[in-house]
């Protein structure tokens, strides 16, 4: 079994973590957020993070961001002294240029081309872009001829971060310190060791490197980290 307790690292969705264990491990300046994560060799992770919020008394409505975009919503804990959640929803559908092609479908859209703008209602977006023009004309616009799109607003249910939306009842208002702790697919670890034998078969060199990759959706900051092998129960 492998277990190593690493210092504070950022961890980023590009990032690859590279860690000699033959060197002494240190220790970075913690974020105002206390975040540490815990990654099973088995592409799986559970965070943990501390953050002091603001509440209001009574029922209300909360927008919880910056989570994994993998994350499992049922696992999600959380607490906070005097406060209950009441009903929690989770928006991961990030806007992108598919994601509002695809709510827009059957309502009315701006396309810009070179010469000329199209309105009408967005029809399909399968081999091209097709939209009825309000005349009842309907065309074919290769999507490399369209230089912009124009939608009314940002449709509902697409959210520029992961977010965790909550209905939930606070017994007081002002800072509360709070903790987050949810499991997450996408992240993962392995490691590799070199050993070195001397000229005379009477010494041993072992080193060993732990590679460790972040495809959660979620950068952590300054997180402290612990890897962990074996299976998970």
């Amino acid at each position: 079994m492998f277990n190593h307790t690493c210092g504070e690292y950022t961890m980023s969705r590009t990032l690859i973590v590279v860690l000699s264990l033959l060197m002494a491990i240190p220790v970075l300046a913690q974020d105002p957020s206390d975040v540490s994560v815990t990654v099973y060799n088995q592409g799986l992770g559970l965070v943990r993070e501390v953050r002091s919020l603001d509440f209001e008394r009574g029922i209300q409505d909360y927008a919880y961001d910056g989570v994994a975009s993998k994350m499992i919503p049922t696992s999600v804990r959380f607490n906070a002294r005097g406060i209950d959640i009441l009903e929690q929803n989770f928006e991961y559908d990030l806007v992108n240029r598919e994601a509002l092609m695809q709510k827009y479908l059957g309502q009315k859209i701006d396309i810009f081309l070179e010469d000329e703008v199209i309105t009408g209602t967005l029809l399909s977006t399968v081999g091209g872009i097709m939209i009825q023009e309000d005349s009842g004309n309907v065309r074919l616009v290769q999507a490399d001829a369209a230089q912009t799109f124009r939608y009314p607003e940002l449709p509902e249910g697409l959210t520029i971060r992961p977010t965790l939306r909550w209905k939930l009842n606070s017994e007081r208002s002002g800072t509360v310190e709070t903790e987050l702790a949810y499991l997450t697919h996408g992240l993962d670890w392995e490691a590799n060791y070199i050993a070195v034998v001397g000229a005379d078969d009477d010494e041993l060199e072992l080193s060993g490197w732990v590679q460790m990759t972040n495809e959660s959706g979620a950068d952590y900051h300054n997180a402290r980290l612990k890897l962990m092998a074996g299976d998970v129960q």
